[in-house]
């Protein structure tokens, strides 16, 4: 994998992200015992919350695959680049300095599970 064209890839995401999120608030250090010690995968929002973190999420997603970042290993005749799973976490890396609506869900489950299934 050639190191230059991570280096373009992660430029890229960060000239996007800037266009579209603002950069997410510095986080604490971690401290034993403080915060939130939830381990949910799933939600548990009312319906009303729900709903709107959904048209959120759903939004986010759109304008990431409108911008070429929605599907980022899929194969490009489904509109994915094509890319490899480092540059998905490259991605991922680079956006978890923005704060941008969780899609985790959406991704994982979506793009991660069945969209490589149903290729199969």
């Amino acid at each position: 994998m050639d190191h230059d064209d991570m280096d373009t890839f992660a430029a890229e995401a960060r000239s996007f992200l800037d266009a579209y999120a603002a950069k997410a608030p510095d986080r604490t250090a971690f401290t034993w015992g403080e915060g939130d010690d939830s381990m949910a995968y799933f939600s548990s929002l009312p319906p009303e919350e729900e709903r709107e973190h959904v048209r959120r999420a759903r939004e986010w997603q759109r304008i990431r695959h409108e911008n070429g970042f929605g599907w980022i290993t899929g194969p490009p005749e489904y509109g994915g680049r094509g890319l490899t799973p480092v540059h998905d976490l490259l991605y991922d890396a680079v956006e978890s300095a923005y704060d941008v609506p969780d899609t985790g869900v959406l991704g994982v489950i979506g793009l991660g599970m069945i969209g490589p299934t149903i290729l199969a």
